[in-house]
């Protein structure tokens, strides 16, 4: 396949070097100590393997007439990536076990071989990398196109001016771990697990234009992929992406990405006036609201359920927290991703690698919470007895009995 990246900065006189990069190790497995499950038979006769990063790898995938079972899980738990021979890669965001499609590449399959996939935001995560790899969508001269899913690769272009040229999200694989960072290398656009990053030399977080930077609806509006640049959801820019492929949805379901809108167009956010804090991000507006949405958060009368996500350096101060109704949810988050200590007699929750990224819980310590103050997505271990958080609670002296 044609690396479109390439072709484009070729066009334009830049240059690209590619040297090693770092990201989550991969691993070949096919020992049979947890073979791949098949779910059923495909209409042409072949197999339906079930996606799971945790299991053995998959051996003897045909893409002639077998098929890939992602059933309805959350992009929040999956993703797919490439390895650096360029195999499909099943993966998580959060750990590195990941189950390889030996042999198979995304030029040797077809939408088709992706299967119904049940989460709407998997199916577009999942239909830019396929769109990438298989060459449909636009690639336009003056865009770089970010990508999270290639394993080993790492970009430092050149030349790039943040003034009239853009960035677009419009094949990124992923809605977690972005970090978005200025270096003495220049500004790096970064990716975990597969590590791949984008280093633009010569430019800041404080030289970009909101209106510039690219996404689809539903990566900022719902996921605020633009808060690592410390950008206002509402001030970038939103492009179609039904032009792309796409899994199948379950009957009935639709699929976004039709928006469009113009982003503010009219200079970097740091010419406003407010300038940037000690870390040198401005910290964007957030629109969304409720517990966890930045800010001070007073809860009410009633059940209120406190975020706890990857949402880069937002800083939350709760108070008003009632342990007897109100809970706290860990959604896709690992033990090994959160840290918890008592300052001040109040609970801080802090999301490791994640800016800065705090919840506080004003006047609670650990041994005020029960076990129905605590949520999580399902299947998460995050809330098992013998999970890394459990055992930070109960050294700040927390209950599991209560």
């Amino acid at each position: 396949m044609v690396d479109f990246l390439t072709a484009v900065l070729s066009a334009i006189g830049q240059e690209i070097s590619t040297p090693n990069g770092g990201g989550y190790t991969l691993t070949y497995d096919a020992d049979g100590s947890n073979p791949a499950e098949i779910t059923g038979s495909t209409d042409a006769g072949g197999r339906v393997f079930k996606a799971d990063s945790n299991a053995d790898d998959i051996t003897d995938f045909d893409p002639a007439v077998d098929q890939l079972d992602f059933g309805g899980t959350s992009v929040h738990g999956m993703i797919v990536t490439k390895s650096p021979s360029g195999e499909i890669v099943i993966d998580s965001p959060w750990s590195e076990p990941a189950q390889i499609v030996q042999g198979v590449t995304y030029q040797d399959v077809t939408i088709d071989s992706f299967g119904v996939v049940g989460n709407e935001h998997f199916r577009q995560d999942m239909g830019g990398v396929i769109s990438w790899e298989q060459g449909v969508g636009p690639r336009e001269t003056g865009t770089i196109y970010i990508r999270s899913h290639e394993y080993g690769r790492t970009e430092v272009i050149d030349n790039f001016d943040p003034t009239s040229m853009k960035i677009s999200f419009l094949y990124f694989g992923t809605r977690e771990r972005l970090s978005v960072e200025d270096t003495a290398d220049g500004l790096v656009i970064s990716t975990l697990p597969s590590g791949q990053s984008f280093t633009l030399t010569g430019v800041s977080k404080a030289d970009l234009i909101p209106g510039l930077v690219e996404f689809h609806f539903d990566q900022v509006m719902e996921d605020n992929l633009e808060s690592p640049f410390g950008f206002n959801q509402n001030d970038v820019t939103l492009v179609d992406r039904t032009d792309l492929l796409t899994p199948e949805a379950p009957a009935g379901a639709t699929t976004d990405g039709f928006q469009t809108r113009t982003g503010d167009l009219t200079g970097s956010i740091y010419d406003d006036g407010a300038g940037p804090d000690d870390s040198g991000n401005t910290p964007p507006d957030n629109d969304s609201g409720g517990a966890g949405a930045g800010g001070v958060v007073t809860l009410g009368v009633g059940a209120d359920v406190v975020e706890i996500d990857w949402n880069w350096g937002v800083q939350t101060r709760v108070e008003g927290f009632d342990p007897s109704e109100d809970s706290f949810d860990f959604n896709a988050l690992s033990g090994d991703n959160l840290a918890l200590r008592e300052v001040g007699g109040n609970l801080e929750i802090e999301v490791l690698g994640n800016g800065g990224n705090v919840t506080t819980l004003v006047g609670i310590q650990a041994e005020d919470l029960t076990r129905s103050s605590l949520k999580a997505d399902t299947n998460n271990s995050v809330l098992d007895d013998s999970s890394p958080l459990f055992a930070q609670l109960i050294d700040l002296g927390f209950d599991p009995l209560a």
